[in-house]
């Protein structure tokens, strides 16, 4: 059977080399059955010009030698390998073996390249935080954020089996939002016509109510499952834009850690659809977050 693959990006930040950190403390018997793979990125040369402001505050167009950018390139390689090579030295020290990876270009699209083309289960990224991401793990405030979907109980049933020991001493937080109140029309065809009505208050609170109970029913399902696993939990729910309404609850409950499920998406839709709520978390949850993906 095929070990399943965990892989840590790292950069030159302090935060990336704690998420590594914390995944070798917290995660040591996910890893111990698993391949984990230490990736970085060296960043491109703008082979055209760079911007200078060295003289007042004009900014003046340089071209780059080629001298120049292969000095860049080669210094960018170095930082790169030497990045890997503290990684190794830190897993070393948990006795654990990592391969390591790295490749040219921008971050974001070659991580997400990265973990396509190696088919990686786990991804583990630090947040640069805003205040929050030196906590420590043990006795942690570990928040799973839910919905309908089959994907977020997947995540949850991951943190239940992999980081039980980061919440033994606390609650796990569960956390449900309350859609907000639309107004549809029935769909003629095979066309869904959206309008925008203004529905009466018996309308919307009929809604509100709806909302409600889905989200009392999820947050019950969570329950059924912890208390199979031996875990005490805390469940709440918000009405709100789920992406908002997560980081909100993330700062207000001072989380340490949100776990998040999030779908495979294909280049055309994440080009029609654009970041996704694990996407808008990861940029303005202020703690770190970890994204359960299905493959």
């Amino acid at each position: 059977m095929e070990k399943k693959k965990v892989m840590v990006a790292i950069d030159e930040s302090d935060c990336s080399h704690y998420a590594l950190q914390w995944a070798l403390d917290n995660l040591h018997h996910t890893i111990l059955d698993s391949k984990l793979v230490i990736f970085t990125v060296q960043s491109t040369v703008d082979l055209g010009y760079i911007f200078a402001s060295s003289y007042g505050s004009a900014r003046t167009s340089l071209s780059l030698s080629p001298e120049l950018v292969v000095s860049i390139q080669e210094r960018n390689k170095k930082v790169a390998v030497a990045l890997l090579e503290k990684a190794t030295e830190i897993c070393s020290k948990h006795q654990i073996e990592a391969e390591t990876l790295t490749e040219v270009g921008d971050p974001k699209e070659k991580i997400c390249e990265a973990v396509d083309k190696f088919n990686i289960q786990l991804l583990v990224i630090g947040s640069h935080g805003r205040g929050t991401i030196q906590r420590a793990l043990l006795g942690s405030l570990i928040m799973v954020g839910i919905d309908e979907s089959e994907l977020s109980y997947d995540a949850l049933i991951w943190v239940l089996e992999n980081l039980k020991e980061s919440f033994k001493d606390n609650h796990l937080f569960i956390f449900a939002t309350q859609s907000l109140t639309t107004a549809v029309l029935p769909s003629l065809g095979l066309a869904h016509f959206h309008f925008h009505l203004s529905p009466t208050m018996d309308l919307i609170s009929q809604n509100q109510q709806q909302n409600m109970k889905i989200s009392l029913g999820l947050l019950e399902k969570s329950k059924r499952i912890c208390a199979k696993h031996g875990v005490k939990v805390k469940t709440f729910t918000e009405g709100g834009d789920p992406k908002m309404a997560i980081c909100k609850a993330v700062e207000e409950h001072n989380i340490d850690l949100l776990v998040l499920g999030q779908k495979s998406k294909g280049i055309i839709e994440r080009a029609l659809l654009g970041s996704s709520l694990s996407d808008y978390c990861l940029s303005n949850a202020k703690c770190p977050v970890l994204v359960v993906k299905k493959t």
